[in-house]
């Protein structure tokens, strides 16, 4: 779903993902029954997670599209030649 939605107009995308949303709290939901201890115990923890699950298709409308760049986040590694000791206590002075 997340290829389509550059060929997809803003609302039929989040049409179709109100669509997956309602699909995913209908096979999670409280009132459903499970057999197995298993599948109830990942039902509850996607309830819990709910609202964190389909956030990739939200940054999905977000992105810019092809032909623009996008910068990925870097971020300076921490090595131990760079750790700087710090005095334990404070000299009176």
């Amino acid at each position: 779903m997340r290829d389509e939605q550059p060929t997809l107009a803003a609302a039929t995308f989040q049409a179709k993902v109100r669509q997956l949303e309602a699909k995913l709290d209908a096979l999670i939901t409280e009132e459903r029954w499970f057999t197995d201890p298993d599948n109830a115990r990942v039902a509850k923890r996607l309830r819990k997670q709910r609202r964190h699950l389909l956030t990739f298709l939200q940054a999905a409308m977000e992105f810019p599209g092809p032909g623009k760049a996008v910068r990925p986040l870097l971020l300076p590694q921490k090595r131990p030649q760079d750790h700087i000791p710090l005095p334990l206590c404070r000299e009176k002075g």
